[in-house]
């Protein structure tokens, strides 16, 4: 069971005690730890221990997710740059090349889990269609940011900051398609 310390009376778990019962569930040592995730033993040790004070930063955390056998997010999470139940928030904590991270990662995500569902279709079209597929997509994201900037939308499930990364997800998509073609010339 994790280490509770007392802090005005009130029991808090520490992310070092939650990082060693992960790590121990996992059946793990803090040297295999440290060789399969890259983060050093000592620096391991001195997190569970307290000895560490400062939080991991996200960079370590995305380091021991895998190893851990939990998510990038749920580590976040305990460390205290995601507000929990309010995921892809920032955080005081986080700075915005975290927040940046965070973003990416959740854009990423997004990518993966549409493509499962609906295949290849954006690099198809762009085969049939080159380049207008693309910025037809975009332009509608755009006319869809300024409606949803003049009056609440009828469609709640769709706000401006979705309709926003869509857009920078299908120009990320579309720098994609061009840097393959780029590379068959």
């Amino acid at each position: 069971m994790a280490d509770l310390n007392t802090n005005d009376g009130l029991l808090t778990v520490t992310f070092g005690s939650m990082l060693k019962e992960i790590r121990e569930l996992k059946g793990l040592s803090t040297r295999q730890l440290a060789e399969i995730s890259g983060v050093s033993q000592t620096y391991i040790s001195h997190l569970e221990t307290g000895r560490k004070e400062n939080t991991p930063s996200p960079d370590i955390l995305a380091k021991l997710a895998d190893p851990l056998g939990v998510t990038y997010e749920q580590l976040m999470e305990l460390a205290g740059y995601i507000k929990p139940g309010a995921r892809r928030q920032p955080t005081e904590q986080m700075t915005n090349h975290d927040y940046h991270r965070e973003l990416l990662d959740f854009m990423h995500e997004q990518y993966v889990d549409k493509n499962t569902d609906y295949g290849n279709s954006f690099s198809e079209t762009f085969d049939r269609f080159g380049l207008t597929a693309p910025i037809v997509r975009m332009w509608d994201k755009l006319q869809r940011i300024e409606t949803l900037s003049k009056q609440d939308a009828r469609v709640k499930d769709e706000s401006i900051r979705d309709t926003l990364l869509d857009l920078a997800n299908y120009a990320i998509m579309t720098v994609i398609e061009l840097d393959k073609r780029r590379g068959n010339e």
